[in-house]
Order: C-alpha cells, then sequence, then structure tokens
C-alpha cells in the first residue's frame, strides 16, 4: 500500500497536481491574506499528523524489490505492507516549506487540528479551491506500520522528504509553467 505519490528524486517530475501538490496553489491565492494577517495565522492540521510522502521512483523500486522478495521466499498468504517512509513529513514542515518556496511573508502560523467540517469543507471548496476530501484524507494519516517493509527493504529503502525537497519544488514549478 503506497503512501501519498510525489514526484521522482531525479527531476521531481509530476504527471498532473494532486494531493500535496494542491497546497502552493491554495496558499498562493491566499498570498495577501497570510501577508497582512497580523498575528499567527491559523492553519488546519496536527502536530502529530505525519504526510506518507513516496517518491515515484522509491515506490517503483520498492514494489519490484517486494516482489522479487516475494518469489524467493515463496511467501504465501494474504500480507499487507505500507509503502510509506519511516519518519514521513510534519504537516508543519510541509507548510512551512510550501511557504518559503513561494517566498510568502508571513508571522508564524499555528496548527488547529479541530476544525468544524462545515467550515472546511466551506474553506476548502471557495476560498482556496482545494478539494475537500483531499484536505481531509491529507490532515488525518495514522502511524502506519513500517516494521515489515523495513525488514524486507532495509532501513532506507524511502527517502525523506527533506532529501528531495528541491525536486519536489522544481517538479512542481516545471508543471504548472508548462501548463
Amino acid at each position: 500500500r503506497p503512501g501519498v505519490l510525489v514526484g521522482d528524486t531525479e527531476k521531481g517530475g509530476i504527471a498532473r497536481i494532486d494531493g500535496p501538490y494542491h497546497a502552493p496553489q491554495a496558499v498562493d491565492r491566499l498570498r495577501n491574506f497570510i501577508e497582512s494577517f497580523p498575528g499567527n495565522l491559523p492553519l488546519p492540521g496536527s502536530e502529530e499528523t505525519l504526510l506518507p510522502l513516496v517518491p515515484v521512483n522509491a515506490c517503483a523500486k520498492a514494489i519490484a524489490e517486494m516482489t522479487k522478495w516475494a518469489l524467493q521466499t515463496e511467501e504465501t498468504g494474504y500480507k499487507s505492507y505500507h509503502l510509506v517512509p519511516e519518519q514521513g513529513l510534519a504537516v508543519r514542515d510541509f507548510y512551512r516549506s510550501v511557504l518559503k518556496h513561494l517566498f510568502i511573508r508571513h508571522k508564524g502560523f499555528t496548527l488547529v487540528s479541530k476544525v468544524p467540517q462545515n467550515i472546511l469543507k466551506k474553506v476548502s471548496s471557495w476560498a482556496i479551491r482545494f478539494p475537500e476530501e483531499e484536505l481531509t484524507y491529507l490532515l488525518s494519516f495514522p502511524k502506519y506500520d513500517t516494521s515489515g517493509t523495513v525488514k524486507i527493504l532495509g532501513k532506507n529503502w524511502c527517502p525523506e522528504f527533506r532529501d528531495y525537497e528541491k525536486k519536489f519544488w522544481s517538479g512542481y514549478e516545471a508543471h504548472v509553467s508548462n501548463r
């Protein structure tokens, strides 16, 4: 079960805007509001939520390695493995990365984990045009058990966001500039 697929670690290439790639578009639409907000900006999210971002090339390699492993060991029965990074990206760090990438000045932000659904729906669809179901999904990931995956693929099979952050943003920029 792959986490949230993002562009590859080589060029950052992406085929379409989806999931976390909607965040910079939404934040950019609110640029003036964010820059003029008098204090810490309240943003939806929780300190505990980790985004399981997985570069597509790392995911493809992991699937190939797990398939090879299954054929060699002749494992039988249904098993489920989470193809997610060991740590994951904290929501707070993702917001920081988005704001930094867009060069948006701000006075800080506070994560708000309990946002009423009616407000979240209205803000996501009207103000930022972010698909509500994607926003809800991105803000509610559980902590995944990766122990089985690590036993098969090793501890560092999936790079953490900090290792490919520049490629992530270059892929995003290449995609939005070619539309």
